[in-house]
This record gives C-alpha cells, structure tokens and sequence, in this order.
C-alpha cells in the first residue's frame, strides 16, 4: 500500500479505546496510522480524558505519547467551551440565538481553525479525515485542494429529534427540538462542500444521504477488537451492563431498569444479581439502586473479563441514543446473549432468539430475566451466546474493518 500523507481532525484526544466514540475512532485511527503518514489535530475534551488516568494533564501527557508510539503526529488544543461548566451552559444559551447548532458552538476553537489553515496551506495532504459534522466550522473549505472524508458517530439531527421525543421537561424538549432542525439545516448547508461521508450503519447511512444530493456516503461499521479465546462460566441468575453512565442513552437505560424492570424481579424473589459498570451515576441511580440488594455499582472497572464470563446474559434496556451500540458488539464478541431493545441493536444484524434477544417492554425484559434465572441448563442461552459471537467474527471484526478504511484513503 502506498504511503499517503492523512490530516485527520478530531473532537477528542482518541486514547484510552473506552467507551462508544473513543473505540471507534481509535480503531480506525490506529490502523490507518500502520499505513499512512498521520497528522492528528484535536480537540482536549476534559471529561473524557479524566476517567482513565489520575489526572487531565496526566492523561493528555500519556495520551500524547500513545500517538508518538503510533507515529503520529498530534497538535492538540483547548475547547473554549469545556473551561468550566459555565462555559458549557453559556454556549449553550449564546447557541439559541444563532442558526449553528449547540454541537458546532461547541466545538469551535478560533486557535484550532487558525492552525489548521496554516496545515491546508504549508503542507501536502493526500486526504483530510474530519471525524465528526460539528468540527466543519474550524475547517476552511476554501483551503480544502484534496478530498475530505466526514465520520458520523451517529444521524446526529435523528437521535437529537428522538431525544426530544422523549423529554418530559418542556423546555429541555422544546431546544432538542431546535437542536434537531439546526443540526439537520447546517449539514444540507455544509453538504455543499463536502461529499464524501462515513457512517456506522445503515439507518445512519440511508438518514444521512437523504439530506443532500450527489453525496457519497460509505458504511463502516462499528467494530470490535476479536478475542481468539473467551471463556464462558456463566452462573445462572447473573446479568450485566457496561456503559458510561454519564451518557444519557445509558443514563435513562439504567433508570429504566431500576424504576420499571427491578421491581418485577424483585417481587419474584428468585436468586439474582444485576452488576452494573460504568463511570459517573448520577444521584438519582445511586438512590434507586440502593433500594435493590441484587443492584450492584462498580463504577469504571479495568479488567471486566471475569464478569463477561460469569454473566448468564448481557443487558441493555437502551430507549434512546444512535448509531451501533459498541457495549451490544463487545459483550457479543464475549459470547454473551444479549437482551436488548430494537434501539440497542440498531444497526447489527441481529435475528430475535439467535443471535440475541429483543425485547422493548420491561414486562418483556423481566419475564425474560426471570425465565433465564430459574433454567436449570443454560445450554439453549449459550448457543444464542455463541451465534452472537459467531456474526461479530464474521461482520464486526474492528481490525478489518479499519483496514478497509485505510485501504479507501489510500485509493483517494
């Protein structure tokens, strides 16, 4: 494969390979840095660089060694909007008065934009990466002589609008509404220059092209690192969830769990135990989980192997949210049967009674738990377990996939 020279733009410092986003882009990112000579210019986000190491600073100094490990090259700037919570509030309220959506507002940088068309005028590139539609503001597309791709996390304008459709609160409710049509108006906007996207499912996909002509817009799939071996010693009555709680697809997953599905497990009194794993509950889980004795916090664990393999199933009572789920792949990828919402297997290939189990009600999901807690063998589960494995192997395998993509540069 010939060499070619990649600006790749980022929202985040994309190291540790922990959670959604960050697995995401760290796959592709590392693969294309085997093949291809990387430029890295990218957003500090505090919030997702203080979990996973003992402090901010800390963490960016290991981050930035990662990067020259890969042998890439990183510049790496401040988000005028994460200095403070405050900051974070005012741009968003300064955001309702402008036609850019809050996620534009968000990440624009003046320092970032400025650097970045000194790159597009003193340097060669062979193709610019930009990895998500809210950073476009810091590119000048006036500069742009070589063909950019965008990256879509997710249908950004969809999963603002279903966002909304579930706030109670009336105003909240009433700006994601706003939000939705602004993001939706500034990508048909910026669609103009920039034709050539990525997205990591087919829903996403089809959303996107609907919204300019002429546009290219490649699948490519979330993936997940493959294990060659996983052991699976479930012990029956055991379930589990992994997820950032501070993420509110997750966030309102788990309250979902504690206020509508726990107590129809509890009244049955059957032998079970929910782990729960994830950064950052708020302080309505931790009270609502403390009425269960079944309901355990961990918060962030670093190794949760032995969980994977203890667990008789993985759940994920997701309502809300976008793109493929990363937490559904890898607990799959452990051969894990998953009960799931149609929402947590968005974009994976999933037969119901297969390769997982779907279920959008909590009566469904608790009779399932319940079902699954009082079986005597749990060979029929293990084998939904296994084809679940089995279909991550064959079409979410994460080191194939980022190769294709680096593949798809090197042809530009």
């Amino acid at each position: 494969m010939l060499k070619k020279n990649i600006l790749w733009v980022n929202h985040f410092l994309p190291y540790p390979p922990r959670g959604g986003v960050l697995i995401r882009t760290n796959t592709l990112l590392s693969e294309v840095a085997k093949d291809h000579n990387v430029t890295l210019i990218c957003l500090i986000q505090p919030r997702l660089v203080a979990p996973y190491f003992d402090s901010v600073d800390d963490g960016i100094a290991q981050i930035k060694q990662w990067c020259k490990e890969q042998n890439i090259k990183v510049h790496a700037f401040q988000m005028p909007s994460e200095k403070s919570p405050a900051s974070r509030y005012l741009t968003a309220f300064k955001a309702l008065f402008s036609l850019k959506p809050y996620s534009v507002k968000w990440l624009t940088s003046s320092k970032m934009r400025q650097y970045l068309s000194e790159q597009l005028q003193s340097d060669t590139f062979d193709a610019v990466h930009i990895d998500t539609m809210g950073l476009l503001d810091n590119v000048d597309e006036e500069l742009l002589s070589v063909s950019a791709i965008v990256n879509h996390h997710n249908a950004e304008h969809i999963m603002m609008a279903r966002r909304a459709s579930k706030e109670k609160n009336l105003l909240k409710r009433l700006y994601y509404g706003l939000e939705s049509k602004k993001i939706e108006a500034y990508d048909k906007r910026k669609f103009q220059f920039f034709k050539n996207h990525i997205a990591c499912s087919e829903p996403d996909v089809k959303k996107i092209k609907e919204l300019g002509k002429d546009l290219s817009v490649s699948l490519v799939p979330n993936g997940v690192t493959i294990k060659a071996n996983v052991g699976r010693s479930p012990v029956i009555g055991n379930f589990l969830f992994v997820g950032g709680l501070d993420w509110y697809p997750n966030t309102d997953a788990i309250i979902f769990l504690l206020e509508d599905i726990a107590p129809k497990i509890s009244e049955k009194g059957y032998k079970i135990q929910i782990d729960i794993v994830g950064k950052n509950p708020n302080d309505k889980i931790l009270e609502l989980a403390s009425e269960f004795e079944f309901i355990k916090l961990h918060g962030y664990v670093e190794d949760i192997d032995a969980m994977y393999a203890n667990a008789q199933a993985f759940l994920c009572p997701l309502r809300d949210g976008g793109g493929t789920k990363l937490k559904v792949l890898d607990a799959m990828m452990h051969g894990l049967p998953v009960i799931g919402t149609d929402i947590a297997f968005e974009g994976i290939d999933v037969t119901n009674g297969k390769q997982g189990f779907v279920c959008n009600h909590s009566n469904e999901i608790a009779s399932l738990v319940l079902k699954m807690a009082r079986c005597t063998d749990t060979h029929e589960y293990e084998d939904v377990g296994q084809s679940a494995r089995e279909l991550v192997q064959q079409r979410y395998n994460a080191t194939a996939i980022a190769h294709n993509y680096s593949q798809r540069l090197n042809q530009l």
